[in-house]
């Protein structure tokens, strides 16, 4: 079945640069369900996931949908009929034709357009344990999940990212239209920070940041897994790379390497990284 052709909001995404970011909201996981924008009504229930919808089984997942859709036909954001049963609206939306309005609108034909190309970045910013979030310096990204897919506008040199960013505590997940360079900034902000002196993280445990880039291509998925540590008050970073994937020949030699990047050098080497394979998917396409 063809797939309606995604027409997104120019204006919108023009406002985005290295240094403005557009919130687009934070959602909880039902409305997503509901509205196609996490892709979630379709998970497996997996009682040992982080996320609570996941958790639930499918009385208790179409409950929550139902009652999701019920308050978003009240406020106005679906322009559906009152007492629309949930399967109408994920089959509408599955097809494109979900009447959706507002920032949640426009956050559901971004996913839709994101979801067709796929290539993506997965950063998962972790602290050493026994710091709380609430001791990170100012202005430095919290620890957690990140997830950054590529949407299809302007410039591959200018790529834009939707960052999706669960908080599995509250059952929500909140949008963000970032640049590639921009998120990896935040990647790097947490890698090297460190306190003013006395502070938390003057000494200690390392912090560590996994990330993965992910490039779709139409004969297979080219992977590279990249893990950097580093301690506080070093001025390099520890990093080790691991590519893999495959292709319509078979899969891709499995490859290592380790290295000892700045701050700048590690933004440099990953944008550079993203959009060198994103640019080789365009040319295929």
């Amino acid at each position: 079945m063809l797939r309606r052709r995604v027409s997104l909001d120019a204006a919108l995404l023009e406002r985005v640069s290295d240094a403005n970011e557009v919130p687009l909201g934070t959602y909880p996981e039902a409305v997503l369900a509901v509205t196609g924008g996490g892709r979630l009504a379709s998970v497996a229930q997996d009682p040992a996931s982080p996320s609570p919808f996941v958790r639930l089984d499918d009385r208790g997942r179409n409950a929550a949908m139902q009652t999701a859709l019920d308050q978003l036909i009240v406020n106005g954001t679906v322009g559906l009929k009152a007492g629309t049963p949930v399967r109408a609206a994920i089959a509408a939306g599955k097809s494109g034709k979900l009447p959706v309005t507002g920032e949640l609108g426009e956050l559901c034909r971004l996913m839709a357009a994101v979801d067709r190309l796929k290539s993506c970045i997965i950063m998962h910013l972790k602290v050493p344990e026994g710091l709380e979030a609430g001791e990170m310096p100012s202005g430095v990204p919290p620890p957690g999940y990140e997830f950054g897919y590529t949407v299809p506008f302007g410039t591959t040199a200018a790529l834009i990212l939707l960052v999706e960013r669960p908080d599995f505590e509250a059952g929500t997940r909140s949008y963000t239209l970032r640049t590639l360079r921009a998120e990896i900034s935040r990647m790097a902000d947490f890698l090297f920070c460190d306190a003013p002196a006395g502070g938390v993280l003057t000494r200690g445990p390392s912090m560590q940041v996994d990330a993965s880039v992910i490039v779709n291509t139409k004969g297979g998925v080219a992977t590279i897994d990249h893990t950097f540590t580093r301690r506080p008050g070093e001025e390099r970073a520890a990093g080790t790379m691991i590519t893999g994937g495959t292709t319509p020949f078979g899969k891709l030699q499995k490859k290592e390497s380790e290295s000892r990047p700045s701050r700048d050098q590690l933004v440099k080497a990953l944008v550079a990284q993203f959009v060198t394979g994103t640019a080789r998917v365009a040319r295929m396409g």
